[in-house]
């Protein structure tokens, strides 16, 4: 196995104070066709870009994504896969969440209930939405992986039939985000993506590593222990510099440096 190297990280140039970014920060609406709604997708506009570009290129026709919230990323995801997959249909989005907040009762402008209840009523009447399994799960347990395991199952005669790739965006946390890749990368082939969100906030609380002088917390830590740690077989390495990913207003950074992961081996 390739000894992990921290000097690849470039920690002074690539992170700013987490302020600054809340000042970028855009979150993305999708406009859902068939109910004329603006969806909240909670990822900044440079992310969502980054999203596209990975999926394009590494079409896959499965995502498992841990953190479903409002669940408009995962509306986000099925229908870029929709679009990489016609006319074949077998494709799915697998989204955990701990809470059911997709379920919360919506209200209008005025404070009155919203018609169609909640977000997860509104996507029933969308395409694609028979492509998305909700699952209300911790993400970081090992039940999260037997039950993805069980979708995955019932829904293709074989893992030939699947190609597999895991965005990460539930609790920030060092220790959560580490049991999740622990979890997701056993699903991961050679050649195989990992998307870890968010490793730009890197002052949460929290269990920290420490590189290059800085004690780092947040997803990027869990990534950096990760790599050090890699479960046995397995060789993942960091892939963002092999896509040609765009950034945010300021030049310096995404929402994901070194947060993309490849599967080597």
């Amino acid at each position: 196995m390739r000894k992990f190297d921290t000097m690849q990280f470039n920690i002074e140039d690539d992170w700013f104070e987490y302020d600054s970014l809340i000042d970028l920060w855009l979150p993305m609406r999708l406009q859902l066709k068939n109910t004329n709604t603006a969806i909240p997708v909670l990822k900044d506009p440079a992310t969502g870009t980054n999203i596209q570009i990975l999926l394009k290129k590494i079409k896959p026709n499965v995502i498992i994504e841990t953190g479903t919230h409002r669940a408009g990323s995962a509306k986000f995801f099925v229908d870029e896969l929709s679009e990489i997959h016609v006319p074949n249909k077998n494709y799915l989005v697998i989204t955990l969440d701990i809470i059911k907040s997709y379920k919360d009762q919506l209200s209008t402008m005025d404070g009155k209930p919203y018609p169609k209840g909640c977000w997860y009523n509104i996507l029933q009447e969308e395409d694609n939405f028979d492509n998305i399994k909700f699952v209300t799960v911790d993400s970081s347990k090992l039940q999260a992986l037997y039950l993805v395991k069980s979708i995955l199952k019932r829904n293709f005669q074989s893992s030939e039939d699947y190609n597999i790739l895991v965005s990460l965006d539930a609790d920030h946390t060092c220790e959560h985000v580490f049991k999740e890749l622990m979890l997701y990368s056993t699903l991961i082939k050679p050649g195989g993506y990992i998307v870890v969100e968010d490793t730009i906030e890197v002052w949460f609380a929290g269990a920290k590593v420490e590189i290059q002088g800085y004690n780092i917390g947040g997803p990027l830590a869990a990534v950096i222990k990760f790599l050090r740690d890699t479960p046995e077989g397995m060789n993942f390495d960091i892939a963002n510099d092999d896509f040609e990913l765009v950034r945010n207003e300021d030049g310096r950074c995404h929402n994901f440096p070194y947060g993309l992961l490849k599967r080597i081996s």
